[in-house]
């Protein structure tokens, strides 16, 4: 079966790394995009972390006015927190998501499962099946549109981006790894890549919430890629997120 999806990977030189966010009601990417920061420089702009979908609360610490943190009010059920990773920005800002990617082995992470009784003609039985839980990381194993975070020893930070037309021609975490390790053994890379040049590989807030976009050093705005877009041009100014990721290329 063709997989009928759009595999961007964005590389920033020895960038500048920054989470913004805002505790309740989350943040649109439309609020930040075509703003100059960090005294002009261009930037990436992208959704981060996972929103609680009860409420709209972040789930996990998110970056607020550039810098400070907060802590959050839902954090992930216990038994799954280690489904997350920190990750920090260069101001200090940081959030928690996950699972990790490593670009080689297995990629373990908590499975949710729950038990419930039905009772039929029959009799009561009791089954299992997979549910949203809050941090448990039920969308892992289904395909869905993909988005990931890589920084690597150097200081230059990757985004990868998998769209596609239809979520059927989505990926899992495992499947979305292997993408983008098969994308650093094939040569694309500038230089001979070895797992070891990898500091953090994580994987972010996926599907609909997915907005990737350019503002160059005029405020201009580039929309590169956006979750469930059916392969139409990614206008849409994107939805409100949890947190947003700010990625400035070296200035020089």
């Amino acid at each position: 079966m063709i997989d009928y999806g759009k595999f961007d990977v964005i590389q920033l030189k020895a960038g500048h790394l920054r989470f913004i966010g805002r505790q309740r009601g989350g943040i649109s990417p439309s609020e930040i995009e075509g703003r100059l920061g960090l005294e002009g420089r261009p930037y990436i702009l992208a959704n981060a972390g996972f929103f609680d979908l009860g409420n709209l609360n972040p789930i996990c610490p998110a970056a607020v006015n550039g810098g400070a943190t907060i802590q959050d009010p839902s954090p992930p059920v216990q038994r799954y927190e280690s489904n997350y990773v920190k990750v920090a920005g260069d101001d200090k800002s940081y959030i928690h998501t996950g699972p990790p990617l490593p670009m080689t082995g297995n990629i373990s992470f908590r499975h949710p499962k729950w038990t419930y009784v039905v009772t039929t003609p029959t009799g009561r039985h009791r089954l299992h099946d997979q549910v949203y839980m809050l941090g448990s990381l039920a969308h892992a194993s289904v395909p869905k549109e993909r988005l990931g975070l890589v920084k690597m020893r150097n200081g230059d930070y990757y985004l990868f981006v998998y769209t596609a037309r239809d979520s059927r021609f989505g990926k899992n975490v495992r499947g979305f790894r292997d993408l983008m390790e098969l994308w650093f053994e094939s040569g694309f890379h500038a230089t001979a890549f070895s797992p070891e040049d990898v500091l953090q590989s994580v994987n972010l807030d996926g599907g609909a919430s997915i907005h990737v976009s350019w503002t160059d050093g005029n405020g201009a705005i580039k929309r590169i890629a956006k979750g469930h877009v059916r392969g139409e041009i990614p206008t849409e100014s994107g939805k409100r997120v949890a947190n947003l990721v700010q990625i400035f290329p070296s200035s020089t």
